[in-house]
């Protein structure tokens, strides 16, 4: 059921840009910035217009082979049938008929280094051959919601009828990530296949020549052919958010790798673009309580805490609003520390925070304004210790006075 709510979801997402940040120019004529913690389509250019998407094709490779095989680690040795009719062109990573590898280890091969023959080994591994698994491949498309994408091979090369999009490829990874073995073989930054081979991401060099933290690229697929370009599709972490970024069809240019200077950029404008925001600071003024009978005759409640939300840099401060609920009033004996309400925080209409709040001071009494309140109490009250004084001396003094005459007349006597 949560599957279903999700397709449902996915296919209905409007691709608009959703605020009026400038992002920076692109080689790539295709691109997808999404926030996938917020679940928010950032940017997008030509989203929907179909093209080959190259080696992004083995992300679907790989997820089908995740979705479908019944035991991912489980050891097959390669033939030479499993190997036989990759295109001379694409690249390989070297694999060879009589070695035994998981199919695990075959997906890290296909994602981490774009390895043709680990794709013709992974479709022979789970399908039994190479058509009945791109079937399979296009019936997950069909279930992910990929209605512009149809594919007629493993690999990615330029085929007739083999084509995507940018939103399609958005899906196709939201949808994948979501599953654990696929997230760990896509985030996979490197792997030892055997002593004498190990897969690595190539890329990762020409971002660290930029300064890039390479830990924050979590995972990614690049691409490349004669149709597609230069492509790519990845994640990136910046503070505790990950977005997904895709690329498509930049420009191949020989000692040129658009697709990653593009990468280098998009990934700059984020972290100089998103960030937790204080929409609310300590210390803002939030409302006022009356106070009974003490020096002050309001308590001026204020925020206790920064009220922080990852928003990009333009984001619209008249959004953000609170709605109190305090007591009615302060007693003049109160302490630091009592409870004397609570407020929400929202922005665009949405719930962030709700703090309980409390007196950050003691609140004293007014002795001019104690005494003119209770003026009658306290000339009752003196009053009464008055006629209790009286009748406490009548008590005590008149048996002594009445002692005292009746000596008086008896000496008289």
């Amino acid at each position: 059921m949560k599957k279903l709510i999700y397709l449902l979801l996915i296919l209905f997402i409007p691709f608009i840009s959703v605020n009026a940040l400038e992002y920076p120019e692109t080689y790539a004529s295709k691109v997808l910035v999404y926030n996938l913690t917020d679940d928010e389509n950032l940017y997008e250019k030509d989203v929907d217009v179909t093209t080959s998407v190259a080696s992004l094709t083995k992300i679907m490779t790989v997820y089908t082979a995740v979705d479908h095989a019944e035991d991912l680690d489980k050891k097959i040795t390669l033939t030479s049938d499993m190997l036989r009719g990759i295109p001379s062109d694409l690249y390989v990573v070297g694999i060879k008929a009589g070695e035994t590898y998981t199919i695990r280890e075959l997906c890290y091969a296909a994602m981490i280094a774009s390895g043709a023959d680990a794709t013709y080994a992974i479709a022979y591994s789970v399908a039994g051959s190479l058509s009945a698994f791109v079937d399979m491949m296009n019936e997950e498309a069909a279930k992910i919601g990929m209605t512009n994408t149809h594919y007629v091979n493993v690999h990615g090369l330029d085929a007739y009828n083999h084509y995507s999009t940018a939103n399609d490829t958005f899906k196709l990874i939201k949808y994948a990530l979501d599953n654990k073995d696929f997230q760990d073989i896509y985030y996979k930054q490197k792997y030892e296949l055997n002593e004498n081979l190990t897969v690595k991401r190539w890329y990762n060099h020409k971002l660290s020549e930029n300064g890039i933290n390479t830990k924050n690229l979590l995972g990614g697929k690049t691409g490349l052919t004669d149709a597609a370009g230069v492509c790519f599709a990845g994640v990136y972490k910046s503070d505790d958010h990950n977005f997904l970024i895709i690329v498509l069809n930049a420009p191949n240019v020989l000692n040129e790798s658009y697709h990653i200077d593009d990468l280098i950029k998009l990934m700059k404008f984020i972290d100089d673009n998103y960030n937790y925001y204080p929409i609310f600071k300590k210390g803002d003024y939030i409302g006022s309580i009356d106070t009974f009978l003490a020096t002050e005759d309001l308590y001026h409640v204020t925020v206790p805490k920064d009220v922080k939300l990852f928003l990009p840099s333009d984001y619209d401060k008249n959004k953000a609003y609170y709605d109190t609920d305090f007591i009615s009033s302060i007693m003049y004996d109160s302490h630091k520390g009592k409870y004397i309400g609570s407020v929400k925080y929202y922005y665009d209409g949405e719930l962030i925070d709700k703090t309980s709040l409390y007196l950050d001071k003691n609140i004293d009494v007014d002795i001019a304004k104690y005494i003119e309140y209770y003026t009658d109490d306290i000339v009752l009250c003196l009053c009464l210790i008055a006629l209790i004084v009286i009748l406490f001396m009548i008590r005590y003094f008149r048996p002594k006075m009445i002692a005292k005459k009746a000596r008086k007349k008896k000496e008289s006597m």
